[in-house]
């Protein structure tokens, strides 16, 4: 559940979503992108910064720029070659992945272009798969239907569709929760796709899930970050959605179910209990711990054992003892916390308390937790478990070989695996499903 764009050092790049609906040309984008990467080998930054959009030329200029190319070859060693462009369109706008191959190892940069052919977003990421997503084998697709929908929340509309097995009426309905960052509706990591592995499953078994795009992926370049909140990245969002669920004729709308991912299952008591929802909550590797510890712990646990990465963890130990500190008097910079998140992002994710505010929701439960998973750990679902344990109407379910993702692995689990293509284990859809049905 960390921030992903945040947390390597690829996160020091900036990047925007676009909202453009023009059509650009694959050709002109990927020699824009290959241009770049040309002048930035050549240490060109003035070249680099004049493919840049205004929003983007604002907030990396060539000094920053060098700094930040110099500092990854320190950490990753000499680039050695790349690789041909791969490109992935959408409406709105054109993203290009070239592998970048390092001393010490290999990252793509994707690179985002608007449709003027300018850089609008750039990004040093892990390798992404280039291998198409396809169905599990769970998922009977004939037999699913699924419409386009929309959540209204004030000034944003998010794009959403509802899944829905072809035949019946008055099903249940799973409202999917992401985790952190800029997430798709999907929920896609690599070449994986988390909720539609979970969507296309559940509706094969007579369950309905509506899903959606995070706020903070489809309007990027709108949002203050200086003062975002939980509740603008994850909460409201997901209030508006249990009442657009009530609203669809197909729904049975006394069994609407919240199912959050990570982040989203920390965040499933408070948006049960602001909804009012009162069907019941799954939640799918949920921590219970305060985020900036599990953070922290996440660090260690990829830890190399460099001096480098040694003082990474010595500098994060002191952005979040001041998350520990912080209250409503307190007026602490964006850099001296976690992930260079504001003060009232962190004064946010402290007041939700989920292991507390389980215990105030009358509703069934059902939490789900991968053995291998090194993000949300054991030391989570421990919490969960004693904060459960005289509740009747709570259900949990351990998988020795799931990962963060809920899919199945060997050994330690590492962050390239979710670069593998997978999918969501088959008995996890089916005790979800089991638990909507009953």
């Amino acid at each position: 559940m960390t921030f992903r764009k945040i947390i390597k050092l690829a996160a020091l790049f900036v990047f925007v979503t676009l909202t453009t609906n023009a059509q650009p040309d694959s050709a002109k984008a990927i020699q824009t992108a290959q241009t770049f990467l040309d002048n930035l080998k050549a240490g060109q930054y003035l070249s680099c910064i004049k493919d840049f959009d205004w929003n983007l030329a604002g907030k990396v200029n060539t000094t920053a720029l060098q700094n930040i190319w110099e500092s990854l070859q320190k950490q990753q060693g000499k680039l050695l070659h790349t690789g041909a462009p791969y490109l992935v369109a959408d409406s709105a706008y054109q993203t290009i992945y070239q592998l970048c191959s390092f001393e010490k190892g290999k990252l793509d940069l994707k690179i985002t272009t608007n449709s003027n052919y300018k850089i609008a977003g750039l990004f040093f990421v892990p390798p992404v798969s280039r291998l198409s997503y396809t169905l599990p084998d769970y998922a009977i697709a004939d037999n699913v239907l699924e419409t386009s929908l929309e959540i209204k929340n004030g000034n944003y509309t998010l794009p959403a569709k509802l899944t829905y097995p072809k035949s019946g009426s008055k099903f249940p309905v799973v409202i999917l929760v992401h985790g952190s960052g800029p997430n798709d509706m999907d929920e896609t990591i690599g070449p994986n796709k988390i909720f539609k592995d979970i969507a296309y499953g559940l509706a094969t078994k007579g369950v309905a899930v509506l899903r959606y795009t995070k706020r903070t992926k489809m309007y990027a370049a709108q949002l203050d970050v200086n003062k975002l909140t939980l509740q603008q990245e994850v909460i409201d969002d997901a209030v508006a959605a249990v009442a657009v669920a009530k609203s669809v004729v197909a729904v049975d709308p006394q069994r609407i179910f919240i199912c959050g991912h990570s982040l989203g299952g920390s965040c499933a008591p408070a948006i049960a209990l602001k909804s009012n929802n009162k069907a019941g909550i799954i939640l799918m590797a949920a921590a219970a711990r305060p985020l900036e510890d599990v953070a922290l712990e996440q660090l260690k646990y990829l830890s190399d054992n460099s001096a480098e990465y040694l003082r990474k963890i010595e500098d994060f130990k002191v952005q979040a003892s001041n998350v520990k500190l912080l209250d409503s008097t307190s007026d602490m910079e964006s850099f001296m916390l976690p992930f260079g998140l504001p003060q009232s992002y962190w004064l946010s994710v402290k007041n939700n308390k989920p292991a507390e505010e389980v215990k105030n929701y009358n509703g069934r439960i059902l939490l789900l937790q991968g053995q291998r998973d090194y993000q949300v750990t054991l030391a989570d679902f421990t919490l969960w478990q004693t904060a459960l344990r005289n509740n009747s109407k709570a259900q949990t379910r351990l998988y020795p070989t799931l990962n963060h993702l809920f899919m199945d692995g060997q050994g330690k689990s590492k962050p390239d695996e979710y670069n593998l293509p997978g999918h969501v284990s088959a008995q996890v859809i089916a005790d979800i499903a089991q638990f909507c049905l009953q």
